[in-house]
């Protein structure tokens, strides 16, 4: 116990000095930060997208884009969102996950629309996304990593990279968990706005939920948010809030689990 408590020590100090810096950081420095992380956000973007599709397939089929399209359309023009500005990238992948990327890019894998009921619960995924866009959390994250990499710079030669890479890996971790409660309250209200009912997207995560436990590490959806379980309960106490007349994103909603069977 004494011999942990020691090697735990350098990262504690490390972690102090690190936290000291960052709430230090001159506000017009970090403007700067941002401007410039803002610049290269495209680009960055774009590399990501390159790295995932020389690995696996993108879906271009457009019995699935269009509908992921048409969607995509309907978030954005009733939430005064430009949808060029958002563009989603479909992988022909069985995990189950989609996540957003500086630039506007959102990649969804394959395995959550093959594991979704409803293009309405696809629509609450691609919400969520939308929102981690629209509150520039993927830039904060962006901007954080550069100032978390010159700090590292400075401390590895002290404490070893290995420890100082552990440390921005976990906060970085840390900030990000803490957007997501965000992103689904903003998903609800984008849903609402353009009549999409968010019950879909609580009846994925509900669903999700009951298999957690042992999927943690293979759907990385589930992994990197909170209690699947609490999402449901908090978007649909949101949902059961109004009173919007909602309206269906096919008009026959039976085509949905006819397509997801197509996805290969």
């Amino acid at each position: 116990m004494k011999k942990a408590a020691i090697q735990l020590l350098p990262i504690l100090l490390t972690f102090l000095t690190v936290w000291y810096l960052l709430s230090n950081v001159n506000m017009e420095e970090h403007l700067r930060i941002e401007k410039r992380i803002a610049n290269i956000g495209e680009k960055v973007g774009q590399y990501y997208i390159k790295h995932i599709t020389s690995e696996k397939r993108e879906i271009t089929s457009h019995e699935i884009t269009d509908i992921i399209d048409k969607v995509k359309n309907r978030i954005c023009e009733n939430n005064n969102i430009d949808p060029r500005t958002i563009k989603i990238h479909i992988i022909s992948s069985n995990d189950i996950n989609a996540f957003a990327l500086p630039g506007g890019k959102i990649v969804i894998n394959a395995g959550i629309i093959k594991c979704s009921r409803s293009v309405e619960e696809i629509a609450g995924v691609i919400a969520h996304e939308i929102a981690h866009i629209e509150k520039k959390h993927t830039m904060k994250i962006l901007t954080r990593l550069v100032v978390m990499n010159a700090i590292v710079k400075m401390i590895s030669s002290t404490i070893g990279r290995i420890r100082a890479e552990t440390l921005k890996f976990l906060s970085t971790t840390a900030y990000s968990r803490e957007t997501e409660e965000e992103a689904d309250e903003t998903a609800v209200q984008y849903l609402n706005n353009c009549k999409i009912d968010p019950a879909g997207f609580a009846n994925l995560m509900q669903r999700l939920s009951i298999r957690e436990p042992v999927i943690y590490q293979k759907f990385t959806f589930i992994s990197r948010h909170p209690n699947s379980e609490q999402r449901a309960i908090k978007i649909l106490e949101k949902r059961n809030a109004t009173t919007i007349k909602y309206q269906s994103i096919l008009d026959n909603p039976s085509e949905w689990s006819k397509i997801t069977k197509t996805i290969n």
